[in-house]
């Protein structure tokens, strides 16, 4: 179980209620590392997903 948005992209749930979820959690690794090499511009396979905005004038 995992929460994702624009700022948070994917983070891991800790707790519902009183339950502790286990710790470890392949899946939403793996999840969370794509993510961040597409965001990064690091995934060959989804750079035409990533556009540089120029900074300063």
């Amino acid at each position: 179980m995992f929460l994702s948005g624009t700022a948070a992209k994917i983070t891991p749930v800790r707790r519902i209620e009183s339950y502790e979820l286990p710790t470890h959690r392949p899946i939403t690794h793996k999840l969370r590392e794509k993510l961040s090499a597409i965001t990064e511009n690091r995934d060959p396979d989804y750079q035409d997903w990533v556009f540089a905005i120029p900074l300063g004038g």
